[in-house]
């Protein structure tokens, strides 16, 4: 099974021997991947809906993992008993969402080991619940895959603060590394927002004034960033 890039890197944030639980498993095609490369004990691919468990276990069947991997009905990891799964895996949603899956499965992520995120939105409002709930970010990886930035996550116990607004905005670990791939993210929303600054300056009214300052108090934020990178 050939994996995308981003299906790929949450693989290789897994360690071997481990028990995982993706939760919003859609396809199965992660937990499927571990098994078969033999990398995890057992896995969970748990799904909020019928229909992605559904092709999951089509495909779980496919690949011949029935006896490593099996599917679960579950909202966040409520069908997940404290300590059933080490690594637990959030892909596909928005950090918002993620965030609260994390706040109302204390439970269980308490006796987690480690957490594997990738939100496609408000990263920034999950890294603030990673350190909300005595976890610290111990990885950052950003990827593009068909003209789309994704970022991907991993987290251990521990505790943990950023003091800076934007570490928690754009990645205190990307910033740190001078990622490239950060950079091409942050100067092609900059241009966006240059884009739509210029068109907002030919309309006089207060909202097109307030939008105007919002977007530009964004790309001041992005210059200080870019001067990191």
């Amino acid at each position: 099974m050939i994996l995308s890039k981003r299906l790929q890197t949450i693989a290789e944030q897994v360690d071997k021997d481990s028990i995982v639980a993706d939760i919003g498993t859609d396809h199965g095609y992660i937990p499927i991947n571990l098994a078969k490369e033999g990398i995890i004990k057992h896995a969970f691919a748990m799904d909020i809906n019928q229909g992605p468990l559904a092709r999951a276990k089509k495909n779980i069947k496919r690949y011949g993992v029935e006896s490593i991997v099996e599917t679960r009905l579950s909202n966040g990891v409520m069908s997940l008993k404290p300590g059933e799964a080490d690594t637990l895996i959030f892909a596909g949603m928005g950090g918002k969402l993620i965030s609260e899956l994390l706040m109302n499965g204390q439970k269980v992520i308490k006796k987690a080991r480690k957490l594997i995120l990738s939100p496609h939105i408000d990263v920034d409002v999950l890294r603030k619940a990673i350190h909300h709930i005595d976890f610290k970010i111990e990885m950052e990886a950003m990827i593009c895959e068909e003209e789309k930035y994704y970022t991907i996550i991993t987290a251990v116990k521990g505790q943990q603060t950023y003091t800076n607004e934007r570490d928690y905005q754009y990645g205190k670990i990307l910033i740190d590394q001078k990622s490239k791939i950060l950079k091409a993210y942050i100067l092609k929303k900059y241009n966006t927002h240059q884009k739509i600054i210029k068109e907002l300056e030919g309309i006089s009214s207060e909202n097109s004034k307030q939008r105007q300052e919002i977007l530009k108090q964004k790309n001041r934020e992005m210059e200080e960033v870019l001067k990191c990178l």
